[in-house]
């Protein structure tokens, strides 16, 4: 109920208040940014992870979704595997929503080097007997 009065007269009526949500959540850490060595073709296997709370409920009932750089979903937790694969930089993003459809994103960026020198696993010895007349 709310009362509105100017000293010589007041009137009631009943008042709603809608409250929303609109607050994202907040990424609280997240896995820093790597450089790795190449030591598989196929890809590098990376561990990523996101600790993200939601200001507005005070309560961690987030929902989490992490992509690789090719936009797949590749995990649905707080914690993800994913695969880096080929020399160069490779971003994963994750997505972090609240019950009210709030989100926040943060991305990992993972770069993979090539750290090992070629090796010469044979040599040939090339010869040629020259006579001179």
């Amino acid at each position: 109920m709310l009362t509105v009065s100017d000293g010589v007269l007041s009137t009631s009526d009943k008042v709603v208040i809608l409250v929303g949500d609109t607050v994202p959540p907040v990424i609280t850490a997240i896995t820093e940014d790597q450089t790795i060595p190449c030591t598989n073709l196929e890809g590098e296997e990376v561990e990523l992870e996101v600790t993200a709370r939601d200001l507005v409920s005070g309560l961690d009932l987030l929902t989490y979704k992490w992509y690789d750089e090719y936009e797949n979903l590749i995990s649905q937790r707080r914690a993800a595997v994913g695969a880096a694969k080929g020399i160069g930089s490779h971003t994963f993003l994750v997505i972090v929503s609240d019950a009210a459809g709030n989100e926040v994103e943060g991305r990992v960026v993972i770069s993979i080097e090539d750290v090992t020198a070629p090796v010469i696993t044979a040599a040939l010895e090339i010869c040629q007997l020259v006579s001179i007349q």
